[in-house]
């Protein structure tokens, strides 16, 4: 494979971060990722990146076939809970892609309310005062909870992506919480992330 390199919009993001997505986009086995594949034609700011890595790992969680029997047309429902930091980069990625098979449609839920016909959430910072009443509201719901915000993952949220002090994005996982929902996630997205547990002080 053909060596890449890989630049961000303010400096270079993570090896890990170039490596997670270069392997989801080129559909490389995560096990077998290396610092080779392709190049990227354009820088990738913060939100473009993290977009595409909840894309692609929402390709490594599996939702109980239940959910999807009711109606087999129904699109894939990304919800936005807050204030969006994404602008139109999640419509703009998700236009092209599908998710188990399905088209997605984005939307930006006003309150909790909306959030029972979502299949994955992003919570937004603006939303923390507010994070473990959405928890316990969502925890035994088959949603995948995602967020960028400091403690998340230490509220049950499952995937919560941070910056650490290198600049570089990683994500933890909160594997307490995977278990508590009716989602099933592949031992390779737990090799990738950091593992957090419900309620302990980082």
């Amino acid at each position: 494979m053909a060596h890449i390199f890989l630049r961000s919009f303010h400096s270079a993001f993570s090896y890990f971060a170039a490596i997670v997505a270069i392997c989801f986009a080129t559909n490389i086995p995560l096990c077998a990722a290396n610092a080779s594949a392709f190049a990227l034609s354009k820088p990738i700011d913060e939100y473009s990146m993290k977009a595409l890595l909840i894309q692609r790992i929402c390709r490594f969680v599996e939702w109980p076939d239940s959910i999807w029997n009711a109606d087999t047309t129904a699109p894939f429902v990304v919800g936005i809970l807050g204030t969006n930091p994404f602008g139109k980069q999640l419509d703009a990625l998700f236009s092209q892609q599908r998710i188990q098979g399905k088209r997605v449609r984005i939307e930006q839920l006003s309150s909790l309310e909306g959030a029972r016909f979502c299949n994955a959430i992003f919570i937004s910072e603006s939303e923390k005062s507010s994070i473990s009443k959405i928890y316990t509201a969502l925890s035994h719901k088959p949603i995948l909870l995602l967020g960028d915000t400091k403690r998340y993952a230490y509220n049950g949220i499952h995937i919560n992506f941070f910056t650490n002090n290198a600049d570089q994005i990683r994500f933890e996982i909160n594997k307490d919480s995977f278990g508590d929902s009716q989602l099933h996630s592949s031992y390779q997205l737990f090799n990738l992330g950091v593992l957090v547990s419900q309620g302990v002080n980082p």
